[in-house]
């Protein structure tokens, strides 16, 4: 009996390398615009004979559609093919396909197809792929934390950098010298393990749309490849994020969000999340804003980014070299996001609105570096499908156009009477304009330097607290300062 059954449990393998065509991958997206969508996929000869001639046939619910493709194909040779049948896609649904490879003598059946589920879509949105950095600036577990700051700094000096949202979200754990003082104790909770579907095991970590967890590798470059995997994701929805800085009702200031979202399929049970971060914190003499180092003396590589050389800036890094980066400062109303903050059912081709709790902007925060960024969260299983953000100043500049035009503004900030002091002769068409946050001009106010006169008060009659740009313009030249209300 033996000598019967081992030719026969042999000669399947034994044939299969003889004539073994394999389909390997289909290139079908898995959302597409209505209309129509291309059946492409590759196959591979891993056989032992060359191929001349194969068959795909692909079917979606009772149809079947056949196209001989003649090739030369060599062992271990790949060839990609597009089918010259597009399936027709007329209505907002999911289509199921099933795509065939089959040519002569292939007893193989097993590896000779593929399914694909397309979903028909009104539109293809933007898509902006969301990092959680998870990084500790002075606490002792933050002593590898650099190799993060580096390989995110890469990322930011390309061109993906326009397609990333980046939330830098602090930890501290055990004891050290300091602690970490941007650490956000919620947040860096949820992402390093009490969430309840994807988590970063260590410091430094990367949570990539809350999809995977990845470590930070040592070559240059290597975090590009985060944002690579899933970079062509399907977004959902495109997010308009519209922030608003000012001064609350109890005087304090605040920032208030709202987004608005065009759906481009019909969807249910999605969730919002609003994340605040603060770029670039800096505090030169709080050794809490230090940065603890493995790589001073270059025992472990080099590693630098264009503002701080970790081989050589100490151990730790003092505070006064280090600026960090995309700082988390709040996320609301949770991690998981609002389940109230969008309907239930959600219509194709609709835009639904939704604005946050306001959010009081803590002492030692400085407002014209925070960010508001949306997170449109599937609460299923925690993805984030899609993100967008806006930086609260993004619509002035406040530095000075032109530094020949020195003046004062005082006392500033100021809850009556502002006054304007130049060093300089003005012309006779010298102005002032005051505008806000938005852009939105409040005060255009001509300035009487009759009889040499350099002192000027503004009339700030129906101006609301808040911040604003102050604008000089005076012969061809202008220069802003900011200026608030209280």
């Amino acid at each position: 009996m033996k000598k019967i059954l081992l030719p026969l449990l042999f000669l399947p393998i034994l044939l299969t390398a003889q004539v073994d065509l394999k389909i390997s991958k289909l290139l079908i997206p898995s959302h597409d615009v209505l209309g129509s969508t291309q059946i492409s996929g590759e196959v591979i000869n891993v056989g032992s004979n060359k191929i001349s001639s194969f068959e795909i046939v692909w079917s979606e619910e009772s149809s079947n559609h056949s196209e001989i493709f003649h090739v030369d194909l060599n062992p271990l040779e790949s060839y990609t093919f597009t089918h010259s049948e597009a399936i027709e896609t007329p209505t907002l649904k999911t289509y199921n396909i099933r795509v065939s490879a089959n040519t002569n003598g292939d007893v193989n059946i097993f590896n000779n197809s593929l399914n694909h589920i397309l979903r028909s879509v009104t539109f293809i949105p933007k898509k902006k792929v969301l990092f959680e950095d998870q990084t500790i600036a002075a606490n002792a577990f933050g002593w590898w934390s650099p190799r993060g700051i580096v390989r995110l700094d890469e990322v930011m000096n390309t061109t993906a950098s326009d397609s990333i949202e980046f939330v830098s979200v602090h930890g501290n754990m055990g004891t050290g010298a300091f602690d970490d003082a941007m650490f956000h104790a919620y947040y860096s909770g949820m992402c390093m393990g009490a969430n309840d579907f994807v988590n970063v095991g260590g410091w430094p970590g990367n949570l990539v749309d809350r999809k995977f967890a990845a470590n930070y590798g040592n070559s240059i470059g290597s975090a590009v490849g985060h944002f690579d995997t899933i970079k062509n994701d399907y977004g959902a929805a495109d997010i308009d994020v519209f922030p608003l800085y000012g001064l609350g009702s109890n005087g304090l200031p605040e920032v208030t969000v709202s987004t608005a979202l065009k759906f481009a399929a019909n969807e249910s049970n999605l969730n919002l999340a609003l994340v605040i971060t603060e770029d670039s914190v800096h505090n030169p003499t709080d050794w809490r804003y230090c940065q603890i180092n493995a790589y001073n003396g270059g025992a472990n590589g080099p590693l630098a980014t264009s503002g701080v050389d970790f081989t050589t800036a100490g151990q730790p890094v003092p505070p006064s070299l280090m600026y960090h980066r995309h700082v988390a400062r709040n996320i609301i109303p949770s991690f998981y996001g609002d389940t109230s903050a969008l309907p239930s059912s959600i219509i194709a081709g609709s835009t639904y609105g939704h604005s946050f709790d306001p959010w009081t902007v803590p002492t030692g925060i400085d407002p014209t570096r925070l960010r508001a960024i949306v997170l449109l969260i599937d609460p299923s299983n925690g993805h984030v499908l899609n993100t967008n953000g806006a930086d609260l100043f993004s619509s002035v500049d406040i530095e000075e156009v032109d530094n020949s035009l020195n003046f004062e503004v005082f006392p500033n900030p100021s809850s009556d009477r502002v006054f304007l002091k130049v060093n300089f002769d003005l012309a006779d068409d010298a102005k002032i304009t005051l505008t806000d946050l938005n852009g939105k001009m409040v005060l255009d106010q001509n300035l009487n330097s009759e009889n040499g006169k350099r002192t000027f008060e503004i009339n700030k009659t129906n101006v609301s607290k808040g911040i604003y740009i102050l604008s000089l313009e005076n012969n061809d030249k202008t220069s802003n300062k900011k200026i608030v209300f209280e």
